[in-house]
């Protein structure tokens, strides 16, 4: 029961920032980017994450990769050149491909990695 609750949250969630808050290929930071407990993915090129209850590695195609995940007990990885890993109990090192690394910052709630550029929402 506690997972369909979750799962309706994750949807409304995902719904609210699609059709109140659009993430576009330009990069801007949706201001509901804070609110989602899922991840949201846009045009192949954009991830947010600012889920809470998130256990799981999140891979994406293109460069950009953003983790927001207290939970998350392992090291995350982009298939581009960019990292960001905001999990006070990531249990190894980060690994970094690229110029940009944010790590243990358990402030970032909703954050964003776009062509180089880190744009953090207000936590």
């Amino acid at each position: 029961m506690g997972g369909a609750t979750t799962g309706a949250a994750v949807s409304a969630a995902d719904a609210r920032l699609a059709a109140g808050a659009r993430l576009a290929a330009d990069g801007r930071l949706p201001a509901g980017a804070r609110l989602a407990t899922g991840a949201l993915s846009i045009s192949g090129a954009l991830t947010v994450a600012a889920a809470p209850l998130l256990t799981g590695a999140m891979l994406l195609a293109g460069p950009p990769l953003v983790a927001a995940a207290p939970l998350l007990t392992g090291a995350m990885l982009s298939t581009g050149p960019l990292l960001l890993t905001g999990a006070p109990l990531l249990t190894g090192p980060p690994l970094l491909t690229g110029p940009l690394l944010l790590t243990g910052a358990p402030l970032v709630a909703g954050a964003l990695l776009v062509a180089g550029a880190l744009l953090v929402a207000e936590a």
